[in-house]
């Protein structure tokens, strides 16, 4: 997928969220514990990478296929996948299915770019949706923890949707799926509000704000 760039109503190229998680000093913590448990098991991490096709991602991806109303086909997207990764999947997803039907969400938009002309930074909001009737930010990611760049991340793009639609305020707050990669198990978080990772994201804004400036 092609990198998006953000842009202001002036013309200014503006960050992505992404690109401002980069300034955080503890950032990555979840791919630096895969890599070292990888290490670990004395296992090639090239060779690991090629082969991450397990079930927590081929989960990840089937939910993804649902949110959208896409179908899905894992044989062509998974070659390399384990009829036991498979398995764990399918059943995961099932689950998914049951949790999604008792908190009775109901997809809003998938994959809406947007900019903030006052925060001058831009994001690409994977899933709003309505969860229990109440507008939400809404995400899934492969792994087993929760990290605090997540949770930076969602707070960033519940203020670039209210900003660009204040008519729809997410009243619902923050919800988090985190996949686990070997059996595909899922964790559900909820946050009504994330104020105090909005500050720090906000502080990491204004360091990318400099390294630009010093950068000419």
């Amino acid at each position: 997928m092609a990198k998006t760039e953000y842009f202001a109503k002036d013309g200014e190229r503006l960050p992505g969220v992404s690109r401002v998680l980069s300034n955080l000093g503890w950032s990555g913590e979840a791919l630096k514990w895969w890599a070292w448990k990888i290490g670990k098991a004395g296992k090639d991490l090239r060779e690991e990478s090629r082969k991450a096709q397990n079930a927590g991602t081929i989960c990840h991806y089937l939910i993804d296929c649902d949110f959208k109303k896409t179908t899905p086909n894992v044989a062509f997207d998974f070659p390399l996948a384990s009829p036991e990764s498979e398995k764990k999947a399918q059943t995961s997803f099932m689950n998914y299915l049951n949790w999604k039907k008792n908190l009775k969400l109901k997809p809003v938009v998938s994959e809406v770019e947007l900019v903030s002309e006052k925060w001058r930074f831009g994001g690409r909001i994977d899933r709003i949706a309505k969860v229990t009737g109440s507008l939400a930010v809404i995400d899934w990611k492969t792994g087993d923890a929760v990290y605090p760049e997540m949770k930076m991340q969602l707070a960033a793009y519940g203020r670039l949707w209210e900003e660009n639609h204040p008519d729809q305020l997410l009243e619902g707050g923050y919800h988090l799926l985190n996949i686990e990669k070997e059996t595909a198990a899922f964790h559900h978080s909820h946050w009504v509000e994330l104020g105090d990772y909005w500050e720090v994201f906000k502080l990491l804004l204004g360091i990318e704000q400099y390294r630009k400036k010093m950068a000419k």
